[in-house]
């Protein structure tokens, strides 16, 4: 039997909150979960929610992050075109016209990557949350100095077969030194954890002074949750405990002692996923609300992404925040 416990906000410890919306489990849609709102400071999350350990039960041994990638897709090459122009970190020499060619990709599917880190040699990575290694290896491949973590043994045992460097744990079990990483990497992990607040402390600790980390999560106002609502799959209860705004993620990056330095979001676009939104959507709503995602989803949600001058309406927010350095304390 699932032990589930109330909490109070992570972000200013407020006790009072409201319903905002109730939500279906996707791999057992007979269990309903409440996402409350807290009166104070306005973060979202789930409450009551299954303990720790009871949570764990809810992902499936072939949950996405833990798997290796087979070979690369179109969509996974783009993205690596991306990655590497944004981030000045190709390892290859192109022809000019490829140049040209790559320079253009990077420029029309800049929105469809969550991360870009930007390359300095010699710079210490780690990537917290790293599952099975993609984004890690990636790392390597592009001579940055990473490691990497994940609390499932599965996953990290997988990157561990590919070479990469890992620990199995939470951060802090690590116990790194104080100062130790240029960059931190925590992306689509923040949701997931019980207390964010002191994972965002812990890698505050780690990092040296001026350091750079990168932090990504769903965002809670982009363009798909206000079409889809409680069925878009970045909802995703109980998997993920919290459903941060912008403003939500700033205030507990500030709080712990980060300067924000960049904000950006990104579009999410893999149709078998929607197609899973769309259809959870069909078994509950009227036809006239079905369509109409439909319309909105694949129509509109383009032309919104090409000249909205909104460019925080994506599927994914991500924060570049600065620890700070002896200039920011003159």
């Amino acid at each position: 039997m699932t032990t589930y416990k109330h909490v109070n906000c992570n972000l200013c410890g407020g006790r009072e909150k409201q319903p905002f919306v109730q939500v279906a489990c996707i791999d057992r849609e007979d269990e309903i979960f409440s996402i409350v709102r807290c009166n104070y400071c306005g973060l979202l999350y789930l409450d009551p929610r299954p303990n720790k350990h009871a949570v764990m039960d809810y992902y499936a041994p072939d949950y996405y992050a833990w798997q290796s990638a087979g070979r690369l897709s179109i969509r996974e090459r783009v993205k690596t075109i991306v990655m590497e122009e944004r981030g000045h970190c190709c390892v290859k020499s192109y022809s000019f016209p490829v140049n040209i060619l790559r320079r253009v990709i990077a420029w029309l599917f800049d929105r469809y990557v969550s991360v870009i880190v930007q390359y300095g040699r010699n710079e210490k990575v780690l990537d917290v949350g790293c599952g099975s290694g993609g984004f890690l290896k990636w790392l390597v491949d592009h001579d940055f100095k990473a490691q990497g973590g994940d609390v499932s043994f599965q996953a990290a045992e997988r990157a561990y077969e590919k070479g990469l460097d890992v620990f199995c744990g939470e951060l802090s079990d690590a116990k790194f030194n104080d100062n130790e990483f240029d960059t931190l990497v925590i992306n689509q992990v923040l949701e997931h954890v019980q207390d964010p607040q002191q994972l965002l402390t812990e890698c505050h600790r780690i990092l040296k002074n001026g350091g750079l980390l990168i932090v990504g999560v769903p965002n809670i106002e982009s363009y798909s949750f206000r079409v889809l609502g409680r069925y878009w799959h970045a909802i995703d209860v109980p998997k993920h405990l919290y459903y941060f705004s912008y403003t939500t993620l700033r205030i507990m990056l500030e709080r712990v002692g980060f300067i924000i330095d960049n904000a950006r979001t990104s579009f999410f676009f893999i149709p078998r996923v929607i197609y899973e939104d769309l259809r959870r959507l069909r078994k509950s709503e009227n036809l006239i609300r079905y369509f109409s995602a439909i319309f909105k989803i694949f129509v509109l949600r383009f032309l919104y992404f090409l000249w909205s001058r909104d460019r925080m309406s994506g599927d994914y927010l991500t924060l570049y925040a600065r620890k700070k350095s002896s200039k920011d304390l003159v």
